[in-house]
């Protein structure tokens, strides 16, 4: 399926494994299928999608259909899922031990990895705004009459020849 290709290379990056050290493709798929399973029961797509756990498919595949929003917002999400579930982990062994002069610590890696998590949920938060903001376009923004590029929009440009100083 062109989905899984897509988001596990896309997850891969956003969770910095792109040598394949940490993940099986298996487990990005996994977490994959239930990132989509949560942005499709939240958010609403020019295409209607049916996301099955049980079977690990999207119908009809995102990728055939060229839809980038619901696969980056996939992405995002079972990048997010990913981190959190690590920093979960590492929390329970984020000990620190005295002795002496010397201290060991492991919080910092805990640290490290939720501060990462938190920032990448958050992006996940800020790119689904921005989707249904822009009515299920991602990208567009929303203009007022004196914003810039609002000209380009009321149909008023001077790249047809006509001048605004007219």
């Amino acid at each position: 399926m062109g989905w899984k290709n897509d988001v596990t290379k896309i997850v891969r990056a956003l969770v910095n494994d792109l040598d394949q050290t940490t993940y099986s493709d298996s487990r990005i798929e996994e977490m994959a299928i239930v990132a989509a399973y949560q942005v499709n029961s939240n958010i609403s797509f020019s295409y209607t999608y049916t996301v099955s756990l049980s079977t690990e498919a999207i119908s009809p595949d995102p990728s055939d259909n060229a839809d980038n929003d619901f696969i980056t917002l996939t992405a995002l999400k079972a990048a997010c899922n990913i981190l959190r579930s690590e920093a979960k982990t590492k929390a329970a062994s984020a000990i620190s031990m005295t002795d002496g002069a010397s201290t060991v610590s492991m919080k910092g890696v805990y640290d490290a990895l939720k501060s990462e998590a938190d920032d990448l949920c958050e992006k996940f938060e800020q790119a689904k705004k921005q989707f249904i903001m822009s009515g299920g376009v991602g990208g567009l923004a929303i203009l007022s009459p004196y914003s810039p590029g609002s000209d380009d929009a009321h149909g008023r440009s001077d790249r047809d020849g006509a001048s605004f100083f007219e």
